[in-house]
């Protein structure tokens, strides 16, 4: 979808620094470049398109509830979920 990069281009710095600009841009913005130029790579059939942008976050201590430790439901760990 761009140019080609060789392997060796990626090391610690160059990623370091992409990482640092994606996130001054904002992940979303840098998601709709992506998906706007694999359309118009690709060319996608845009009459089914969904688009999910919710996220569930959680903070403080949480005891585990019955269902969690029976397998129903989900465990909070560490800020995840599993």
């Amino acid at each position: 979808m761009g140019k080609a990069v060789p392997a060796e281009a990626f090391n610690d710095d160059t990623v370091g620094r992409v990482l640092d600009r994606l996130y001054d841009t904002g992940t979303m913005q840098g998601f709709t470049a992506c998906a706007v130029r694999a359309d118009q790579v690709f060319g996608f059939d845009k009459r089914y398109v969904y688009f999910d942008t919710t996220s569930v976050t959680v903070y403080g201590d949480y005891l585990p509830s019955e269902e969690s430790l029976s397998g129903v439901g989900f465990l909070i760990n560490d800020g995840t979920t599993s």
